[in-house]
């Protein structure tokens, strides 16, 4: 991935940091103007494997989780009720949960949300 980014950037701005606009179909951006090209982006560690699912604690095969906007499992984890208890939800480190599909939209409330 960083080389892949770092490959864009190199190709939309030049040796003086100036974004260059071209005419291709490539979906891209300059990720900061002036910014040098092998930038650091954090990732996965390469020796990261995923905790054991906790079935007993009701939790869910990931393909099952409301996942609308396609988290990996390293950044979308499960959550469990205080002192050791049951599965409750899967959230992101912001804290944030995805709001259930219900007859094919996630609404809470008076909001409608799209993914």
């Amino acid at each position: 991935m960083n080389a892949a980014i770092a490959e864009r950037l190199v190709s939309t701005a030049d040796d003086d940091g100036n974004e260059v606009i071209d005419n291709s179909d490539r979906n891209s951006f300059l990720l900061k103007k002036g910014s040098h090209p092998e930038i650091s982006i954090p990732s996965i560690p390469e020796n990261w494997v995923p905790a054991t699912q906790k079935v007993q604690k009701g939790e869910p095969d990931f393909d099952e989780v409301n996942n609308p906007s396609q988290w990996w499992n390293f950044t979308f984890r499960p959550e469990f009720a205080a002192g050791g208890g049951a599965y409750t939800k899967h959230t992101l480190p912001t804290a944030a949960t995805p709001v259930p599909e219900v007859y094919g939209k996630g609404c809470r409330g008076k909001w409608e949300f799209h993914y």
